[in-house]
């Protein structure tokens, strides 16, 4: 597997001694987006999978709705140029309820964070980053991890733009606390149940009652709380 953390030698200090060691740490990069060669805008993120990100971050931003709408995206290190093919649009994507008869068996939640955990190497390696990913309820199916949070899920988006994989059947695992900004993504991709290992913020609970969400939260072990719309978990 490819070595995603630099080395850098440190003093650690432990209960009064002190000793010399070399620590894993997590890699951050800035990329300059220019789309159409007129729209630009910087994204801060960890240096691998970045054109999904790029991708997904352009779908939240409204700017594209499909990989057909994509004519040509070319990366060097720093800069990412997309060339749609269709207009620059200047209104947001709309927040929306989520519509799905999507159900989930109250013994798979524990389950898919543990999948999740068990696939969160660079984060036990560092502690640096976050872990999000898409499941079919029995499985993940594609996994992404980034220093932001909100990354995670732009790469995910952008995974499933490019792959045609439909969204409002699925459920998104997430290692991350769990604010409004989170639960607003998910409506506008139209994601059912959302399953995190940290806590919600008021307004976070707040916006997945009102975009129909089933939201679980502190799923450790077999323990969990959902939040809002409890009756896809059976």
């Amino acid at each position: 597997m490819e070595d995603r953390t630099l080395k850098y030698e440190v003093l650690t200090y432990n209960d009064g001694n002190c000793s010399r060691g070399i620590e894993n740490v997590v890699e951050e990069v800035n990329t300059k987006v220019i789309v159409n060669g007129k729209k630009t805008f910087n994204l801060t993120s960890s240096p691998f999978n970045i054109e999904e990100l790029v991708i997904g971050n352009m779908w939240m931003r409204n700017l594209l709705d499909k990989k057909e709408d994509i004519k040509t995206i070319k990366y060097t290190k720093g800069l990412i140029e997309v060339e749609l093919n269709i207009l620059l649009r200047e209104e947001e994507r709309k927040y929306r309820v989520v519509k799905s008869d999507l159900t989930l068996a109250k013994k798979q939640v524990p389950i898919l964070m543990k999948e999740l955990q068990d696939r969160a190497n660079l984060f036990s390696r560092t502690g640096g980053v976050h872990n999000a990913a898409i499941s079919d309820g029995q499985r993940l199916l594609v996994f992404m991890e980034d220093i932001g949070r909100h990354n995670t899920v732009d790469k995910l988006m952008g995974y499933c733009i490019l792959n045609d994989i439909s969204l409002e059947d699925k459920i998104m695992v997430f290692s991350g606390r769990i604010p409004f900004e989170i639960i607003n993504k998910l409506s506008k991709m139209n994601v059912p149940i959302f399953i995190s290992k940290s806590a919600p913020t008021s307004l976070g609970v707040e916006m997945a009652r009102k975009y129909n969400i089933t939201l679980c939260g502190f799923t450790r072990g077999e323990r969990y709380h959902i939040y809002s719309d409890d009756g896809r978990i059976l």
